[in-house]
């Protein structure tokens, strides 16, 4: 069944800014007025997703960059929601922030995800108004952008972040990382061991590395080199 939007009187919305800067370029006035061609042209050949949809979600438009991401043809989604598209979840997904636009009024953006035959897609969705000649809201438009590849290297880095702590935390060396004035930023288990402390929570909060030089000039001497230079060998 296909989620109502609210019951209430649709928001009135001024155009005052809109039409004032329109005013003040009357290049992009004629072109947007003249020329429906160079809108279609604009939205066909973006490469982000775009769409139009009414208040109840059906869709009023989708651009070529959407029929490719989705597998799915024009022909076969306008005037069906994304409950006939999609599957129950990522329906829910859309509709969800769909009606958060309706109801305030106002744009919104966020991230969504979307199961195609190539796998798991996600986008920064980008969802606003679509108001009428008298500007109310009659719909919302919808411009993805899509950070597929973004989210793929987060993962990956993750992964290599806890491959790096399992490492350090089993490494036999007592490992330690500190800051340039000797604050602990991370230890291993063998080091905590051998500084004299039961667990690495202890150590951490009591224990200071520059204490164990004899003499403190001789750190002074190693952060200057690592300053200089960018690392130390004896």
């Amino acid at each position: 069944m296909t989620q109502k939007p609210p019951d209430k009187k649709r928001k009135q919305h001024s155009r005052e800014p809109l039409a004032a800067a329109f005013a003040m370029h009357p290049s992009a006035t004629k072109i947007l007025l003249e020329n429906r061609r160079f809108l279609i042209d604009l939205i066909e050949n973006s490469g982000t997703l775009i769409v139009i949809k009414d208040l109840e979600g059906n869709y009023l438009l989708v651009n070529r960059k959407w029929e490719e991401v989705t597998g799915l043809k024009r022909e076969s989604v306008l005037g069906n929601t994304d409950t006939i598209l999609f599957s129950p979840e990522m329906a829910r997904q859309f509709r969800d922030n769909d009606l958060h636009v309706i109801r305030t009024g106002s744009a919104m953006e966020t991230q969504e995800r979307l199961e195609t035959t190539s796998g798991t897609r996600y986008f920064i969705s980008n969802k606003f108004p679509l108001l009428d000649d008298n500007g109310s809201e009659a719909g919302l438009y919808g411009i993805f952008t899509e950070i597929t590849e973004l989210k793929q290297v987060e993962k990956e880095l993750q992964e290599n972040q806890k491959k790096y702590h399992s490492l350090f935390d089993r490494a036999q060396a007592a490992l330690f990382r500190t800051s340039v004035d000797g604050r602990l930023l991370e230890i291993s288990k063998r080091y905590a061991e051998r500084a004299g402390f039961s667990s690495v929570e202890h150590c951490m909060a009591e224990y200071v590395p520059g204490d164990a030089w004899a003499d403190p000039s001789e750190r002074e001497k190693m952060v200057r080199v690592l300053r200089e230079k960018g690392s130390v060998t004896d």
